[in-house]
């Protein structure tokens, strides 16, 4: 699959917008959620959380499942819809900005 390029950078991580949102609805700034995420053991910190919602860094699949459970949502809240945002993004001209 072919990546779209923001800069010299090409674009990763569609659960981006996911995952500030869940922090968002929680009021959490993103110190808040890197704190939450050292209280279980994952040594986050708030550049972490910024490159993660930036798109500049991509999430593994046991940083997602520490995500959804310090964030109080499913994996399929995270994950609904990520196929065919990835798809989309992935097209010229899918998308300007995360």
């Amino acid at each position: 699959m072919a990546h779209r390029s923001t800069g010299s950078a090409p674009l990763r991580n569609v659960l981006a917008s996911r995952i500030r949102r869940a922090r968002e609805k929680l009021g959490w700034s993103q110190s808040d959620l890197a704190r939450e995420l050292q209280l279980v053991g994952w040594d986050a910190g708030r550049t972490l959380i910024t490159k993660i919602e930036l798109r500049e860094r991509c999430v593994t699949d046991y940083e997602l499942i520490v995500l959804a459970r310090v964030l109080s949502v499913g994996l399929d809240d995270l994950t609904r819809g990520a196929y065919k945002e990835a798809l989309r993004l992935a097209q010229p001209g899918g998308g300007s900005t995360p």
